[in-house]
């Protein structure tokens, strides 16, 4: 069964999301629990330890991980098929008839501007928001958009450039200077400021999961039944490998700690020591 985990700010509070339900479980006390109703189509996302919103057809709402909580905020008038949040404002995709559009909502004054378009697909991701850029992926092309957000003072971001990359996903580092990408048996590196692309290994079985480690300079990939821990200052040689039972798809890799990584199999959740 398909799982979705995120970890709330705290690192003490954990949202499991199942095709049905959505559960905040408290890791400090397992059978204290809040649910809240959820479907296949649901969206899902952590804004803050007092709240996570969730998006279904044009509706988003928000939830309350310690009350249960729940508040419609926001009704679109296309249907929502991605959606993240970034500094208090709702990054989301939306299908259009002919395309498809990125906007940003402030739900809290109900106002939404589009920043740019796409062309018409229901298999995008918003991957990440940062306040330069977004990452989308198209799933179905194995594409990924990397799209520059207008700065301060600029006043039509439909303006801004979209790059292209071949890759099934991406995740930024830390101070968002380096994008890693990666497709069924392909790791990359591109560069955000010179727009360089490295090719950093290439792997035998396909490519499940991948994550920056805490320490920004090795790469975390999980691939057939083993965890790669690569280091990028020897061109991602391994510098780490562990066997594990399963074939897994590692939720996120939400490291709680600098040491610890957190996988999910079809027998439960998991916490794995890597150093």
């Amino acid at each position: 069964e398909d799982l979705h985990l995120e970890w709330l700010p705290s690192n003490r509070q954990l949202l499991i999301v199942q095709p049905t339900s959505a559960v905040v479980l408290q890791t400090t006390s397992p059978f204290d629990t809040v649910s809240f109703t959820s479907t296949p189509e649901t969206l899902w996302h952590v804004v803050s330890g007092t709240e996570i919103l969730s998006s279904t057809g044009t509706t988003i709402s928000k939830h309350n991980p310690i009350t249960g909580g729940v508040e419609r905020v926001y009704t679109s008038e296309a249907e929502i098929i991605s959606m993240q949040e970034s500094q208090g404002k709702v990054f989301v995709i939306q299908k259009g008839e002919s395309q498809a559009t990125i906007s940003v909502i402030d739900y809290k004054t109900d106002e939404s501007v589009v920043i740019n378009t796409l062309p018409l697909s229901v298999a995008y991701e918003l991957l990440e928001v940062t306040p330069s850029h977004i990452t989308i992926a198209n799933h179905n092309l194995q594409k990924i958009y990397l799209l520059s957000l207008p700065l301060q003072g600029q006043s039509n971001p439909l303006t801004q450039e979209i790059i292209t990359l071949d890759a099934n996903h991406a995740l930024f580092n830390e101070d968002r200077s380096q994008l890693v990408l990666y497709s069924d048996f392909e790791l990359k590196l591109f560069n955000i400021e010179d727009s360089t692309l490295k090719l950093l290994n290439r792997f035998s079985t396909r490519i499940t999961d991948v994550a920056w480690y805490s320490d920004q300079k090795h790469i975390i990939i999980s691939h057939g039944e083993k965890l790669v821990v690569a280091d990028l200052s020897t061109n991602a040689e391994t510098s780490q490998s562990i066997a594990l039972l399963h074939d897994v798809t590692l939720s996120d890799f939400s490291l709680r700690t600098e040491e610890h990584i957190l996988y999910a199999t079809p027998d439960g959740l998991y916490t794995l020591r890597i150093k």
